[in-house]
This record gives structure tokens, C-alpha cells and sequence, in this order.
């Protein structure tokens, strides 16, 4: 008895570390942005039809989204200038300063694993 303890004990020890190691992986109802910036954006993300909420993103944040029934749009403004784009579930993207056009854009990336 005392033996199935300490392996139980020691399973779960295992197991825990292990989830620690692996960072935590997009959902395939949420989705992953990375701010790319020295700065905390705001953006609009949701279903334009139902309800769209607002996020604050701190500079150079990794930040997942809350879950989604159905793909979410995203809305960023730069001064007069909003970019707005379809997002897909279980994707990652990168806001980041479009020198060009100057304004915040987003582009999908690899998803980080």
C-alpha cells in the first residue's frame, strides 16, 4: 500500500512538471495575438453582429483571447485609421507598425508551440 502511494505520489509529480515545460497551446476556439509594440494598444474583437469587446494588449504581450463559437473579427485603430480583419480559431497573429501605411496592422503567424 505504502508502495502504490509513493508511485501515485510520484506519477503526479511527473505529470506536473511536465505540463509546466510545455507552454500552453492555442485553443481551437480562441486565438493567440502578440502586441509587437513598445506600447499597450486597445482593440475591438468579436462578432460585429452580436457584440464586439474591447482589450487592452501591454507592449510585447502574448495574449489569448476568450473562447468563440464562431471566427472573431478584430478592429484596431490608429488614429482616424481602423484596420479590421476575420481572424480564424485556433490561429496566432502579430499587431505590429505597418512603416508604409503608417498604422497598426495584424498578419497571422506560426502558431507558437
Amino acid at each position: 500500500m505504502k508502495c502504490l502511494i509513493i508511485v501515485v505520489i510520484f506519477s503526479f509529480f511527473l505529470i506536473n512538471c511536465n505540463a509546466q515545460k510545455n507552454p500552453e497551446r492555442i485553443g481551437r476556439t480562441s486565438v493567440s495575438i502578440f502586441n509587437n509594440s513598445n506600447s499597450m494598444l486597445t482593440i475591438l474583437l468579436g462578432d460585429p453582429s452580436v457584440k464586439m469587446d474591447t482589450f487592452k494588449l501591454k507592449e510585447n504581450q502574448v495574449w489569448s483571447s476568450p473562447t468563440y463559437k464562431n471566427d472573431p473579427k478584430i478592429n484596431i485603430q490608429t488614429q482616424n485609421h481602423t484596420v479590421a480583419y476575420q481572424l480564424r480559431l485556433g490561429k496566432s497573429y502579430m499587431i505590429f507598425w505597418n512603416k508604409p501605411k503608417k498604422y497598426w496592422d495584424i498578419m497571422e503567424i506560426k502558431n507558437r508551440e
